[in-house]
């Protein structure tokens, strides 16, 4: 353990694989309130990758984390990302004309009662 870090190897086929790598490649944490959050710490990333995944973030209003959790989760475990946010929602409507197509005609004026 190294501070409030330890370094734990992978359990499983991975471990008996390259254990040297995967050992210094996970990492747990532990919180505030005593529970462990899993860490992984990824090198020699290449520059197009960070910036694509900077992008990619950034069009979708997460963190570049938040998008790097969302890559892993769905292509490791076929856990498809959260159901896209209202604003996602929105921006996915096609652009079908221009406002005065849409404008209302003439309306019949008609008493309501409040």
């Amino acid at each position: 353990m190294v501070g409030r870090h330890s370094v734990e190897p992978v359990v499983g086929s991975l471990k008996k694989t390259s254990a040297t790598v995967l050992n210094y490649a996970i990492t747990d944490s532990i919180s505030e309130n005593g529970c462990q959050m899993p860490q992984l710490i990824v090198r020699q990333i290449e520059e197009q990758v960070v910036l694509k995944l900077k992008v990619q973030a950034g069009a979708r209003g997460v963190s570049m984390e938040e998008e790097h959790r969302r890559i892993l989760r769905e292509a490791l475990l076929g856990i498809p990302a959260r159901r896209p946010s209202f604003k996602d929602a929105l921006l996915a409507i096609p652009n079908l004309g221009d406002d005065k197509d849409f404008e209302r005609g003439p309306q019949i004026d008609r008493p309501i009662a409040l």
